[in-house]
């Protein structure tokens, strides 16, 4: 029913997803947009996931994924390849929540980590 109403009526579709995710609602998307007589490229699409640069002693991307939420973890190279999946599946913009982050200075070290290391190529 939401996908219905984004198609008559979003310019943008967020969600909180996977790339599979992504893909497959996305199809529903292009489904629904079909039957309004839409462009389903009209449609920015935006995802939320949590960027974890897990602590060896402490991990937290295992917890982020308990909770149901996407996580990109890993090694660099890793992440990127996770980044792509997401672009793949037709990303426009990745949101990147920053509660997972750290505080204060660890958190700017670590979005300007992701952003430097990880996400630059995509930009």
């Amino acid at each position: 029913r939401a996908l219905g109403l984004v198609a008559r009526f979003a310019d943008e579709w967020n969600a909180w997803a996977t790339p599979e995710r992504l893909r497959e609602r996305g199809d529903v998307l292009a489904r629904h947009c079909d039957d309004a007589g839409r462009d389903p490229a009209t449609i920015r699409r935006t995802a939320q996931a949590v960027v974890a640069f897990d602590d060896p002693d402490q991990p937290v991307s295992d917890r982020w994924a308990r909770a149901g939420l996407p996580v990109l973890s890993g090694p660099a190279d890793a992440m990127r390849e996770q980044l792509a999946a997401y672009h793949d599946a037709g990303l426009d913009e990745l949101i990147v929540p920053d509660f997972a982050l750290g505080r204060g200075s660890r958190r700017i070290d670590a979005l300007d980590r992701f952003l430097t290391d990880i996400a630059a190529e995509f930009r």
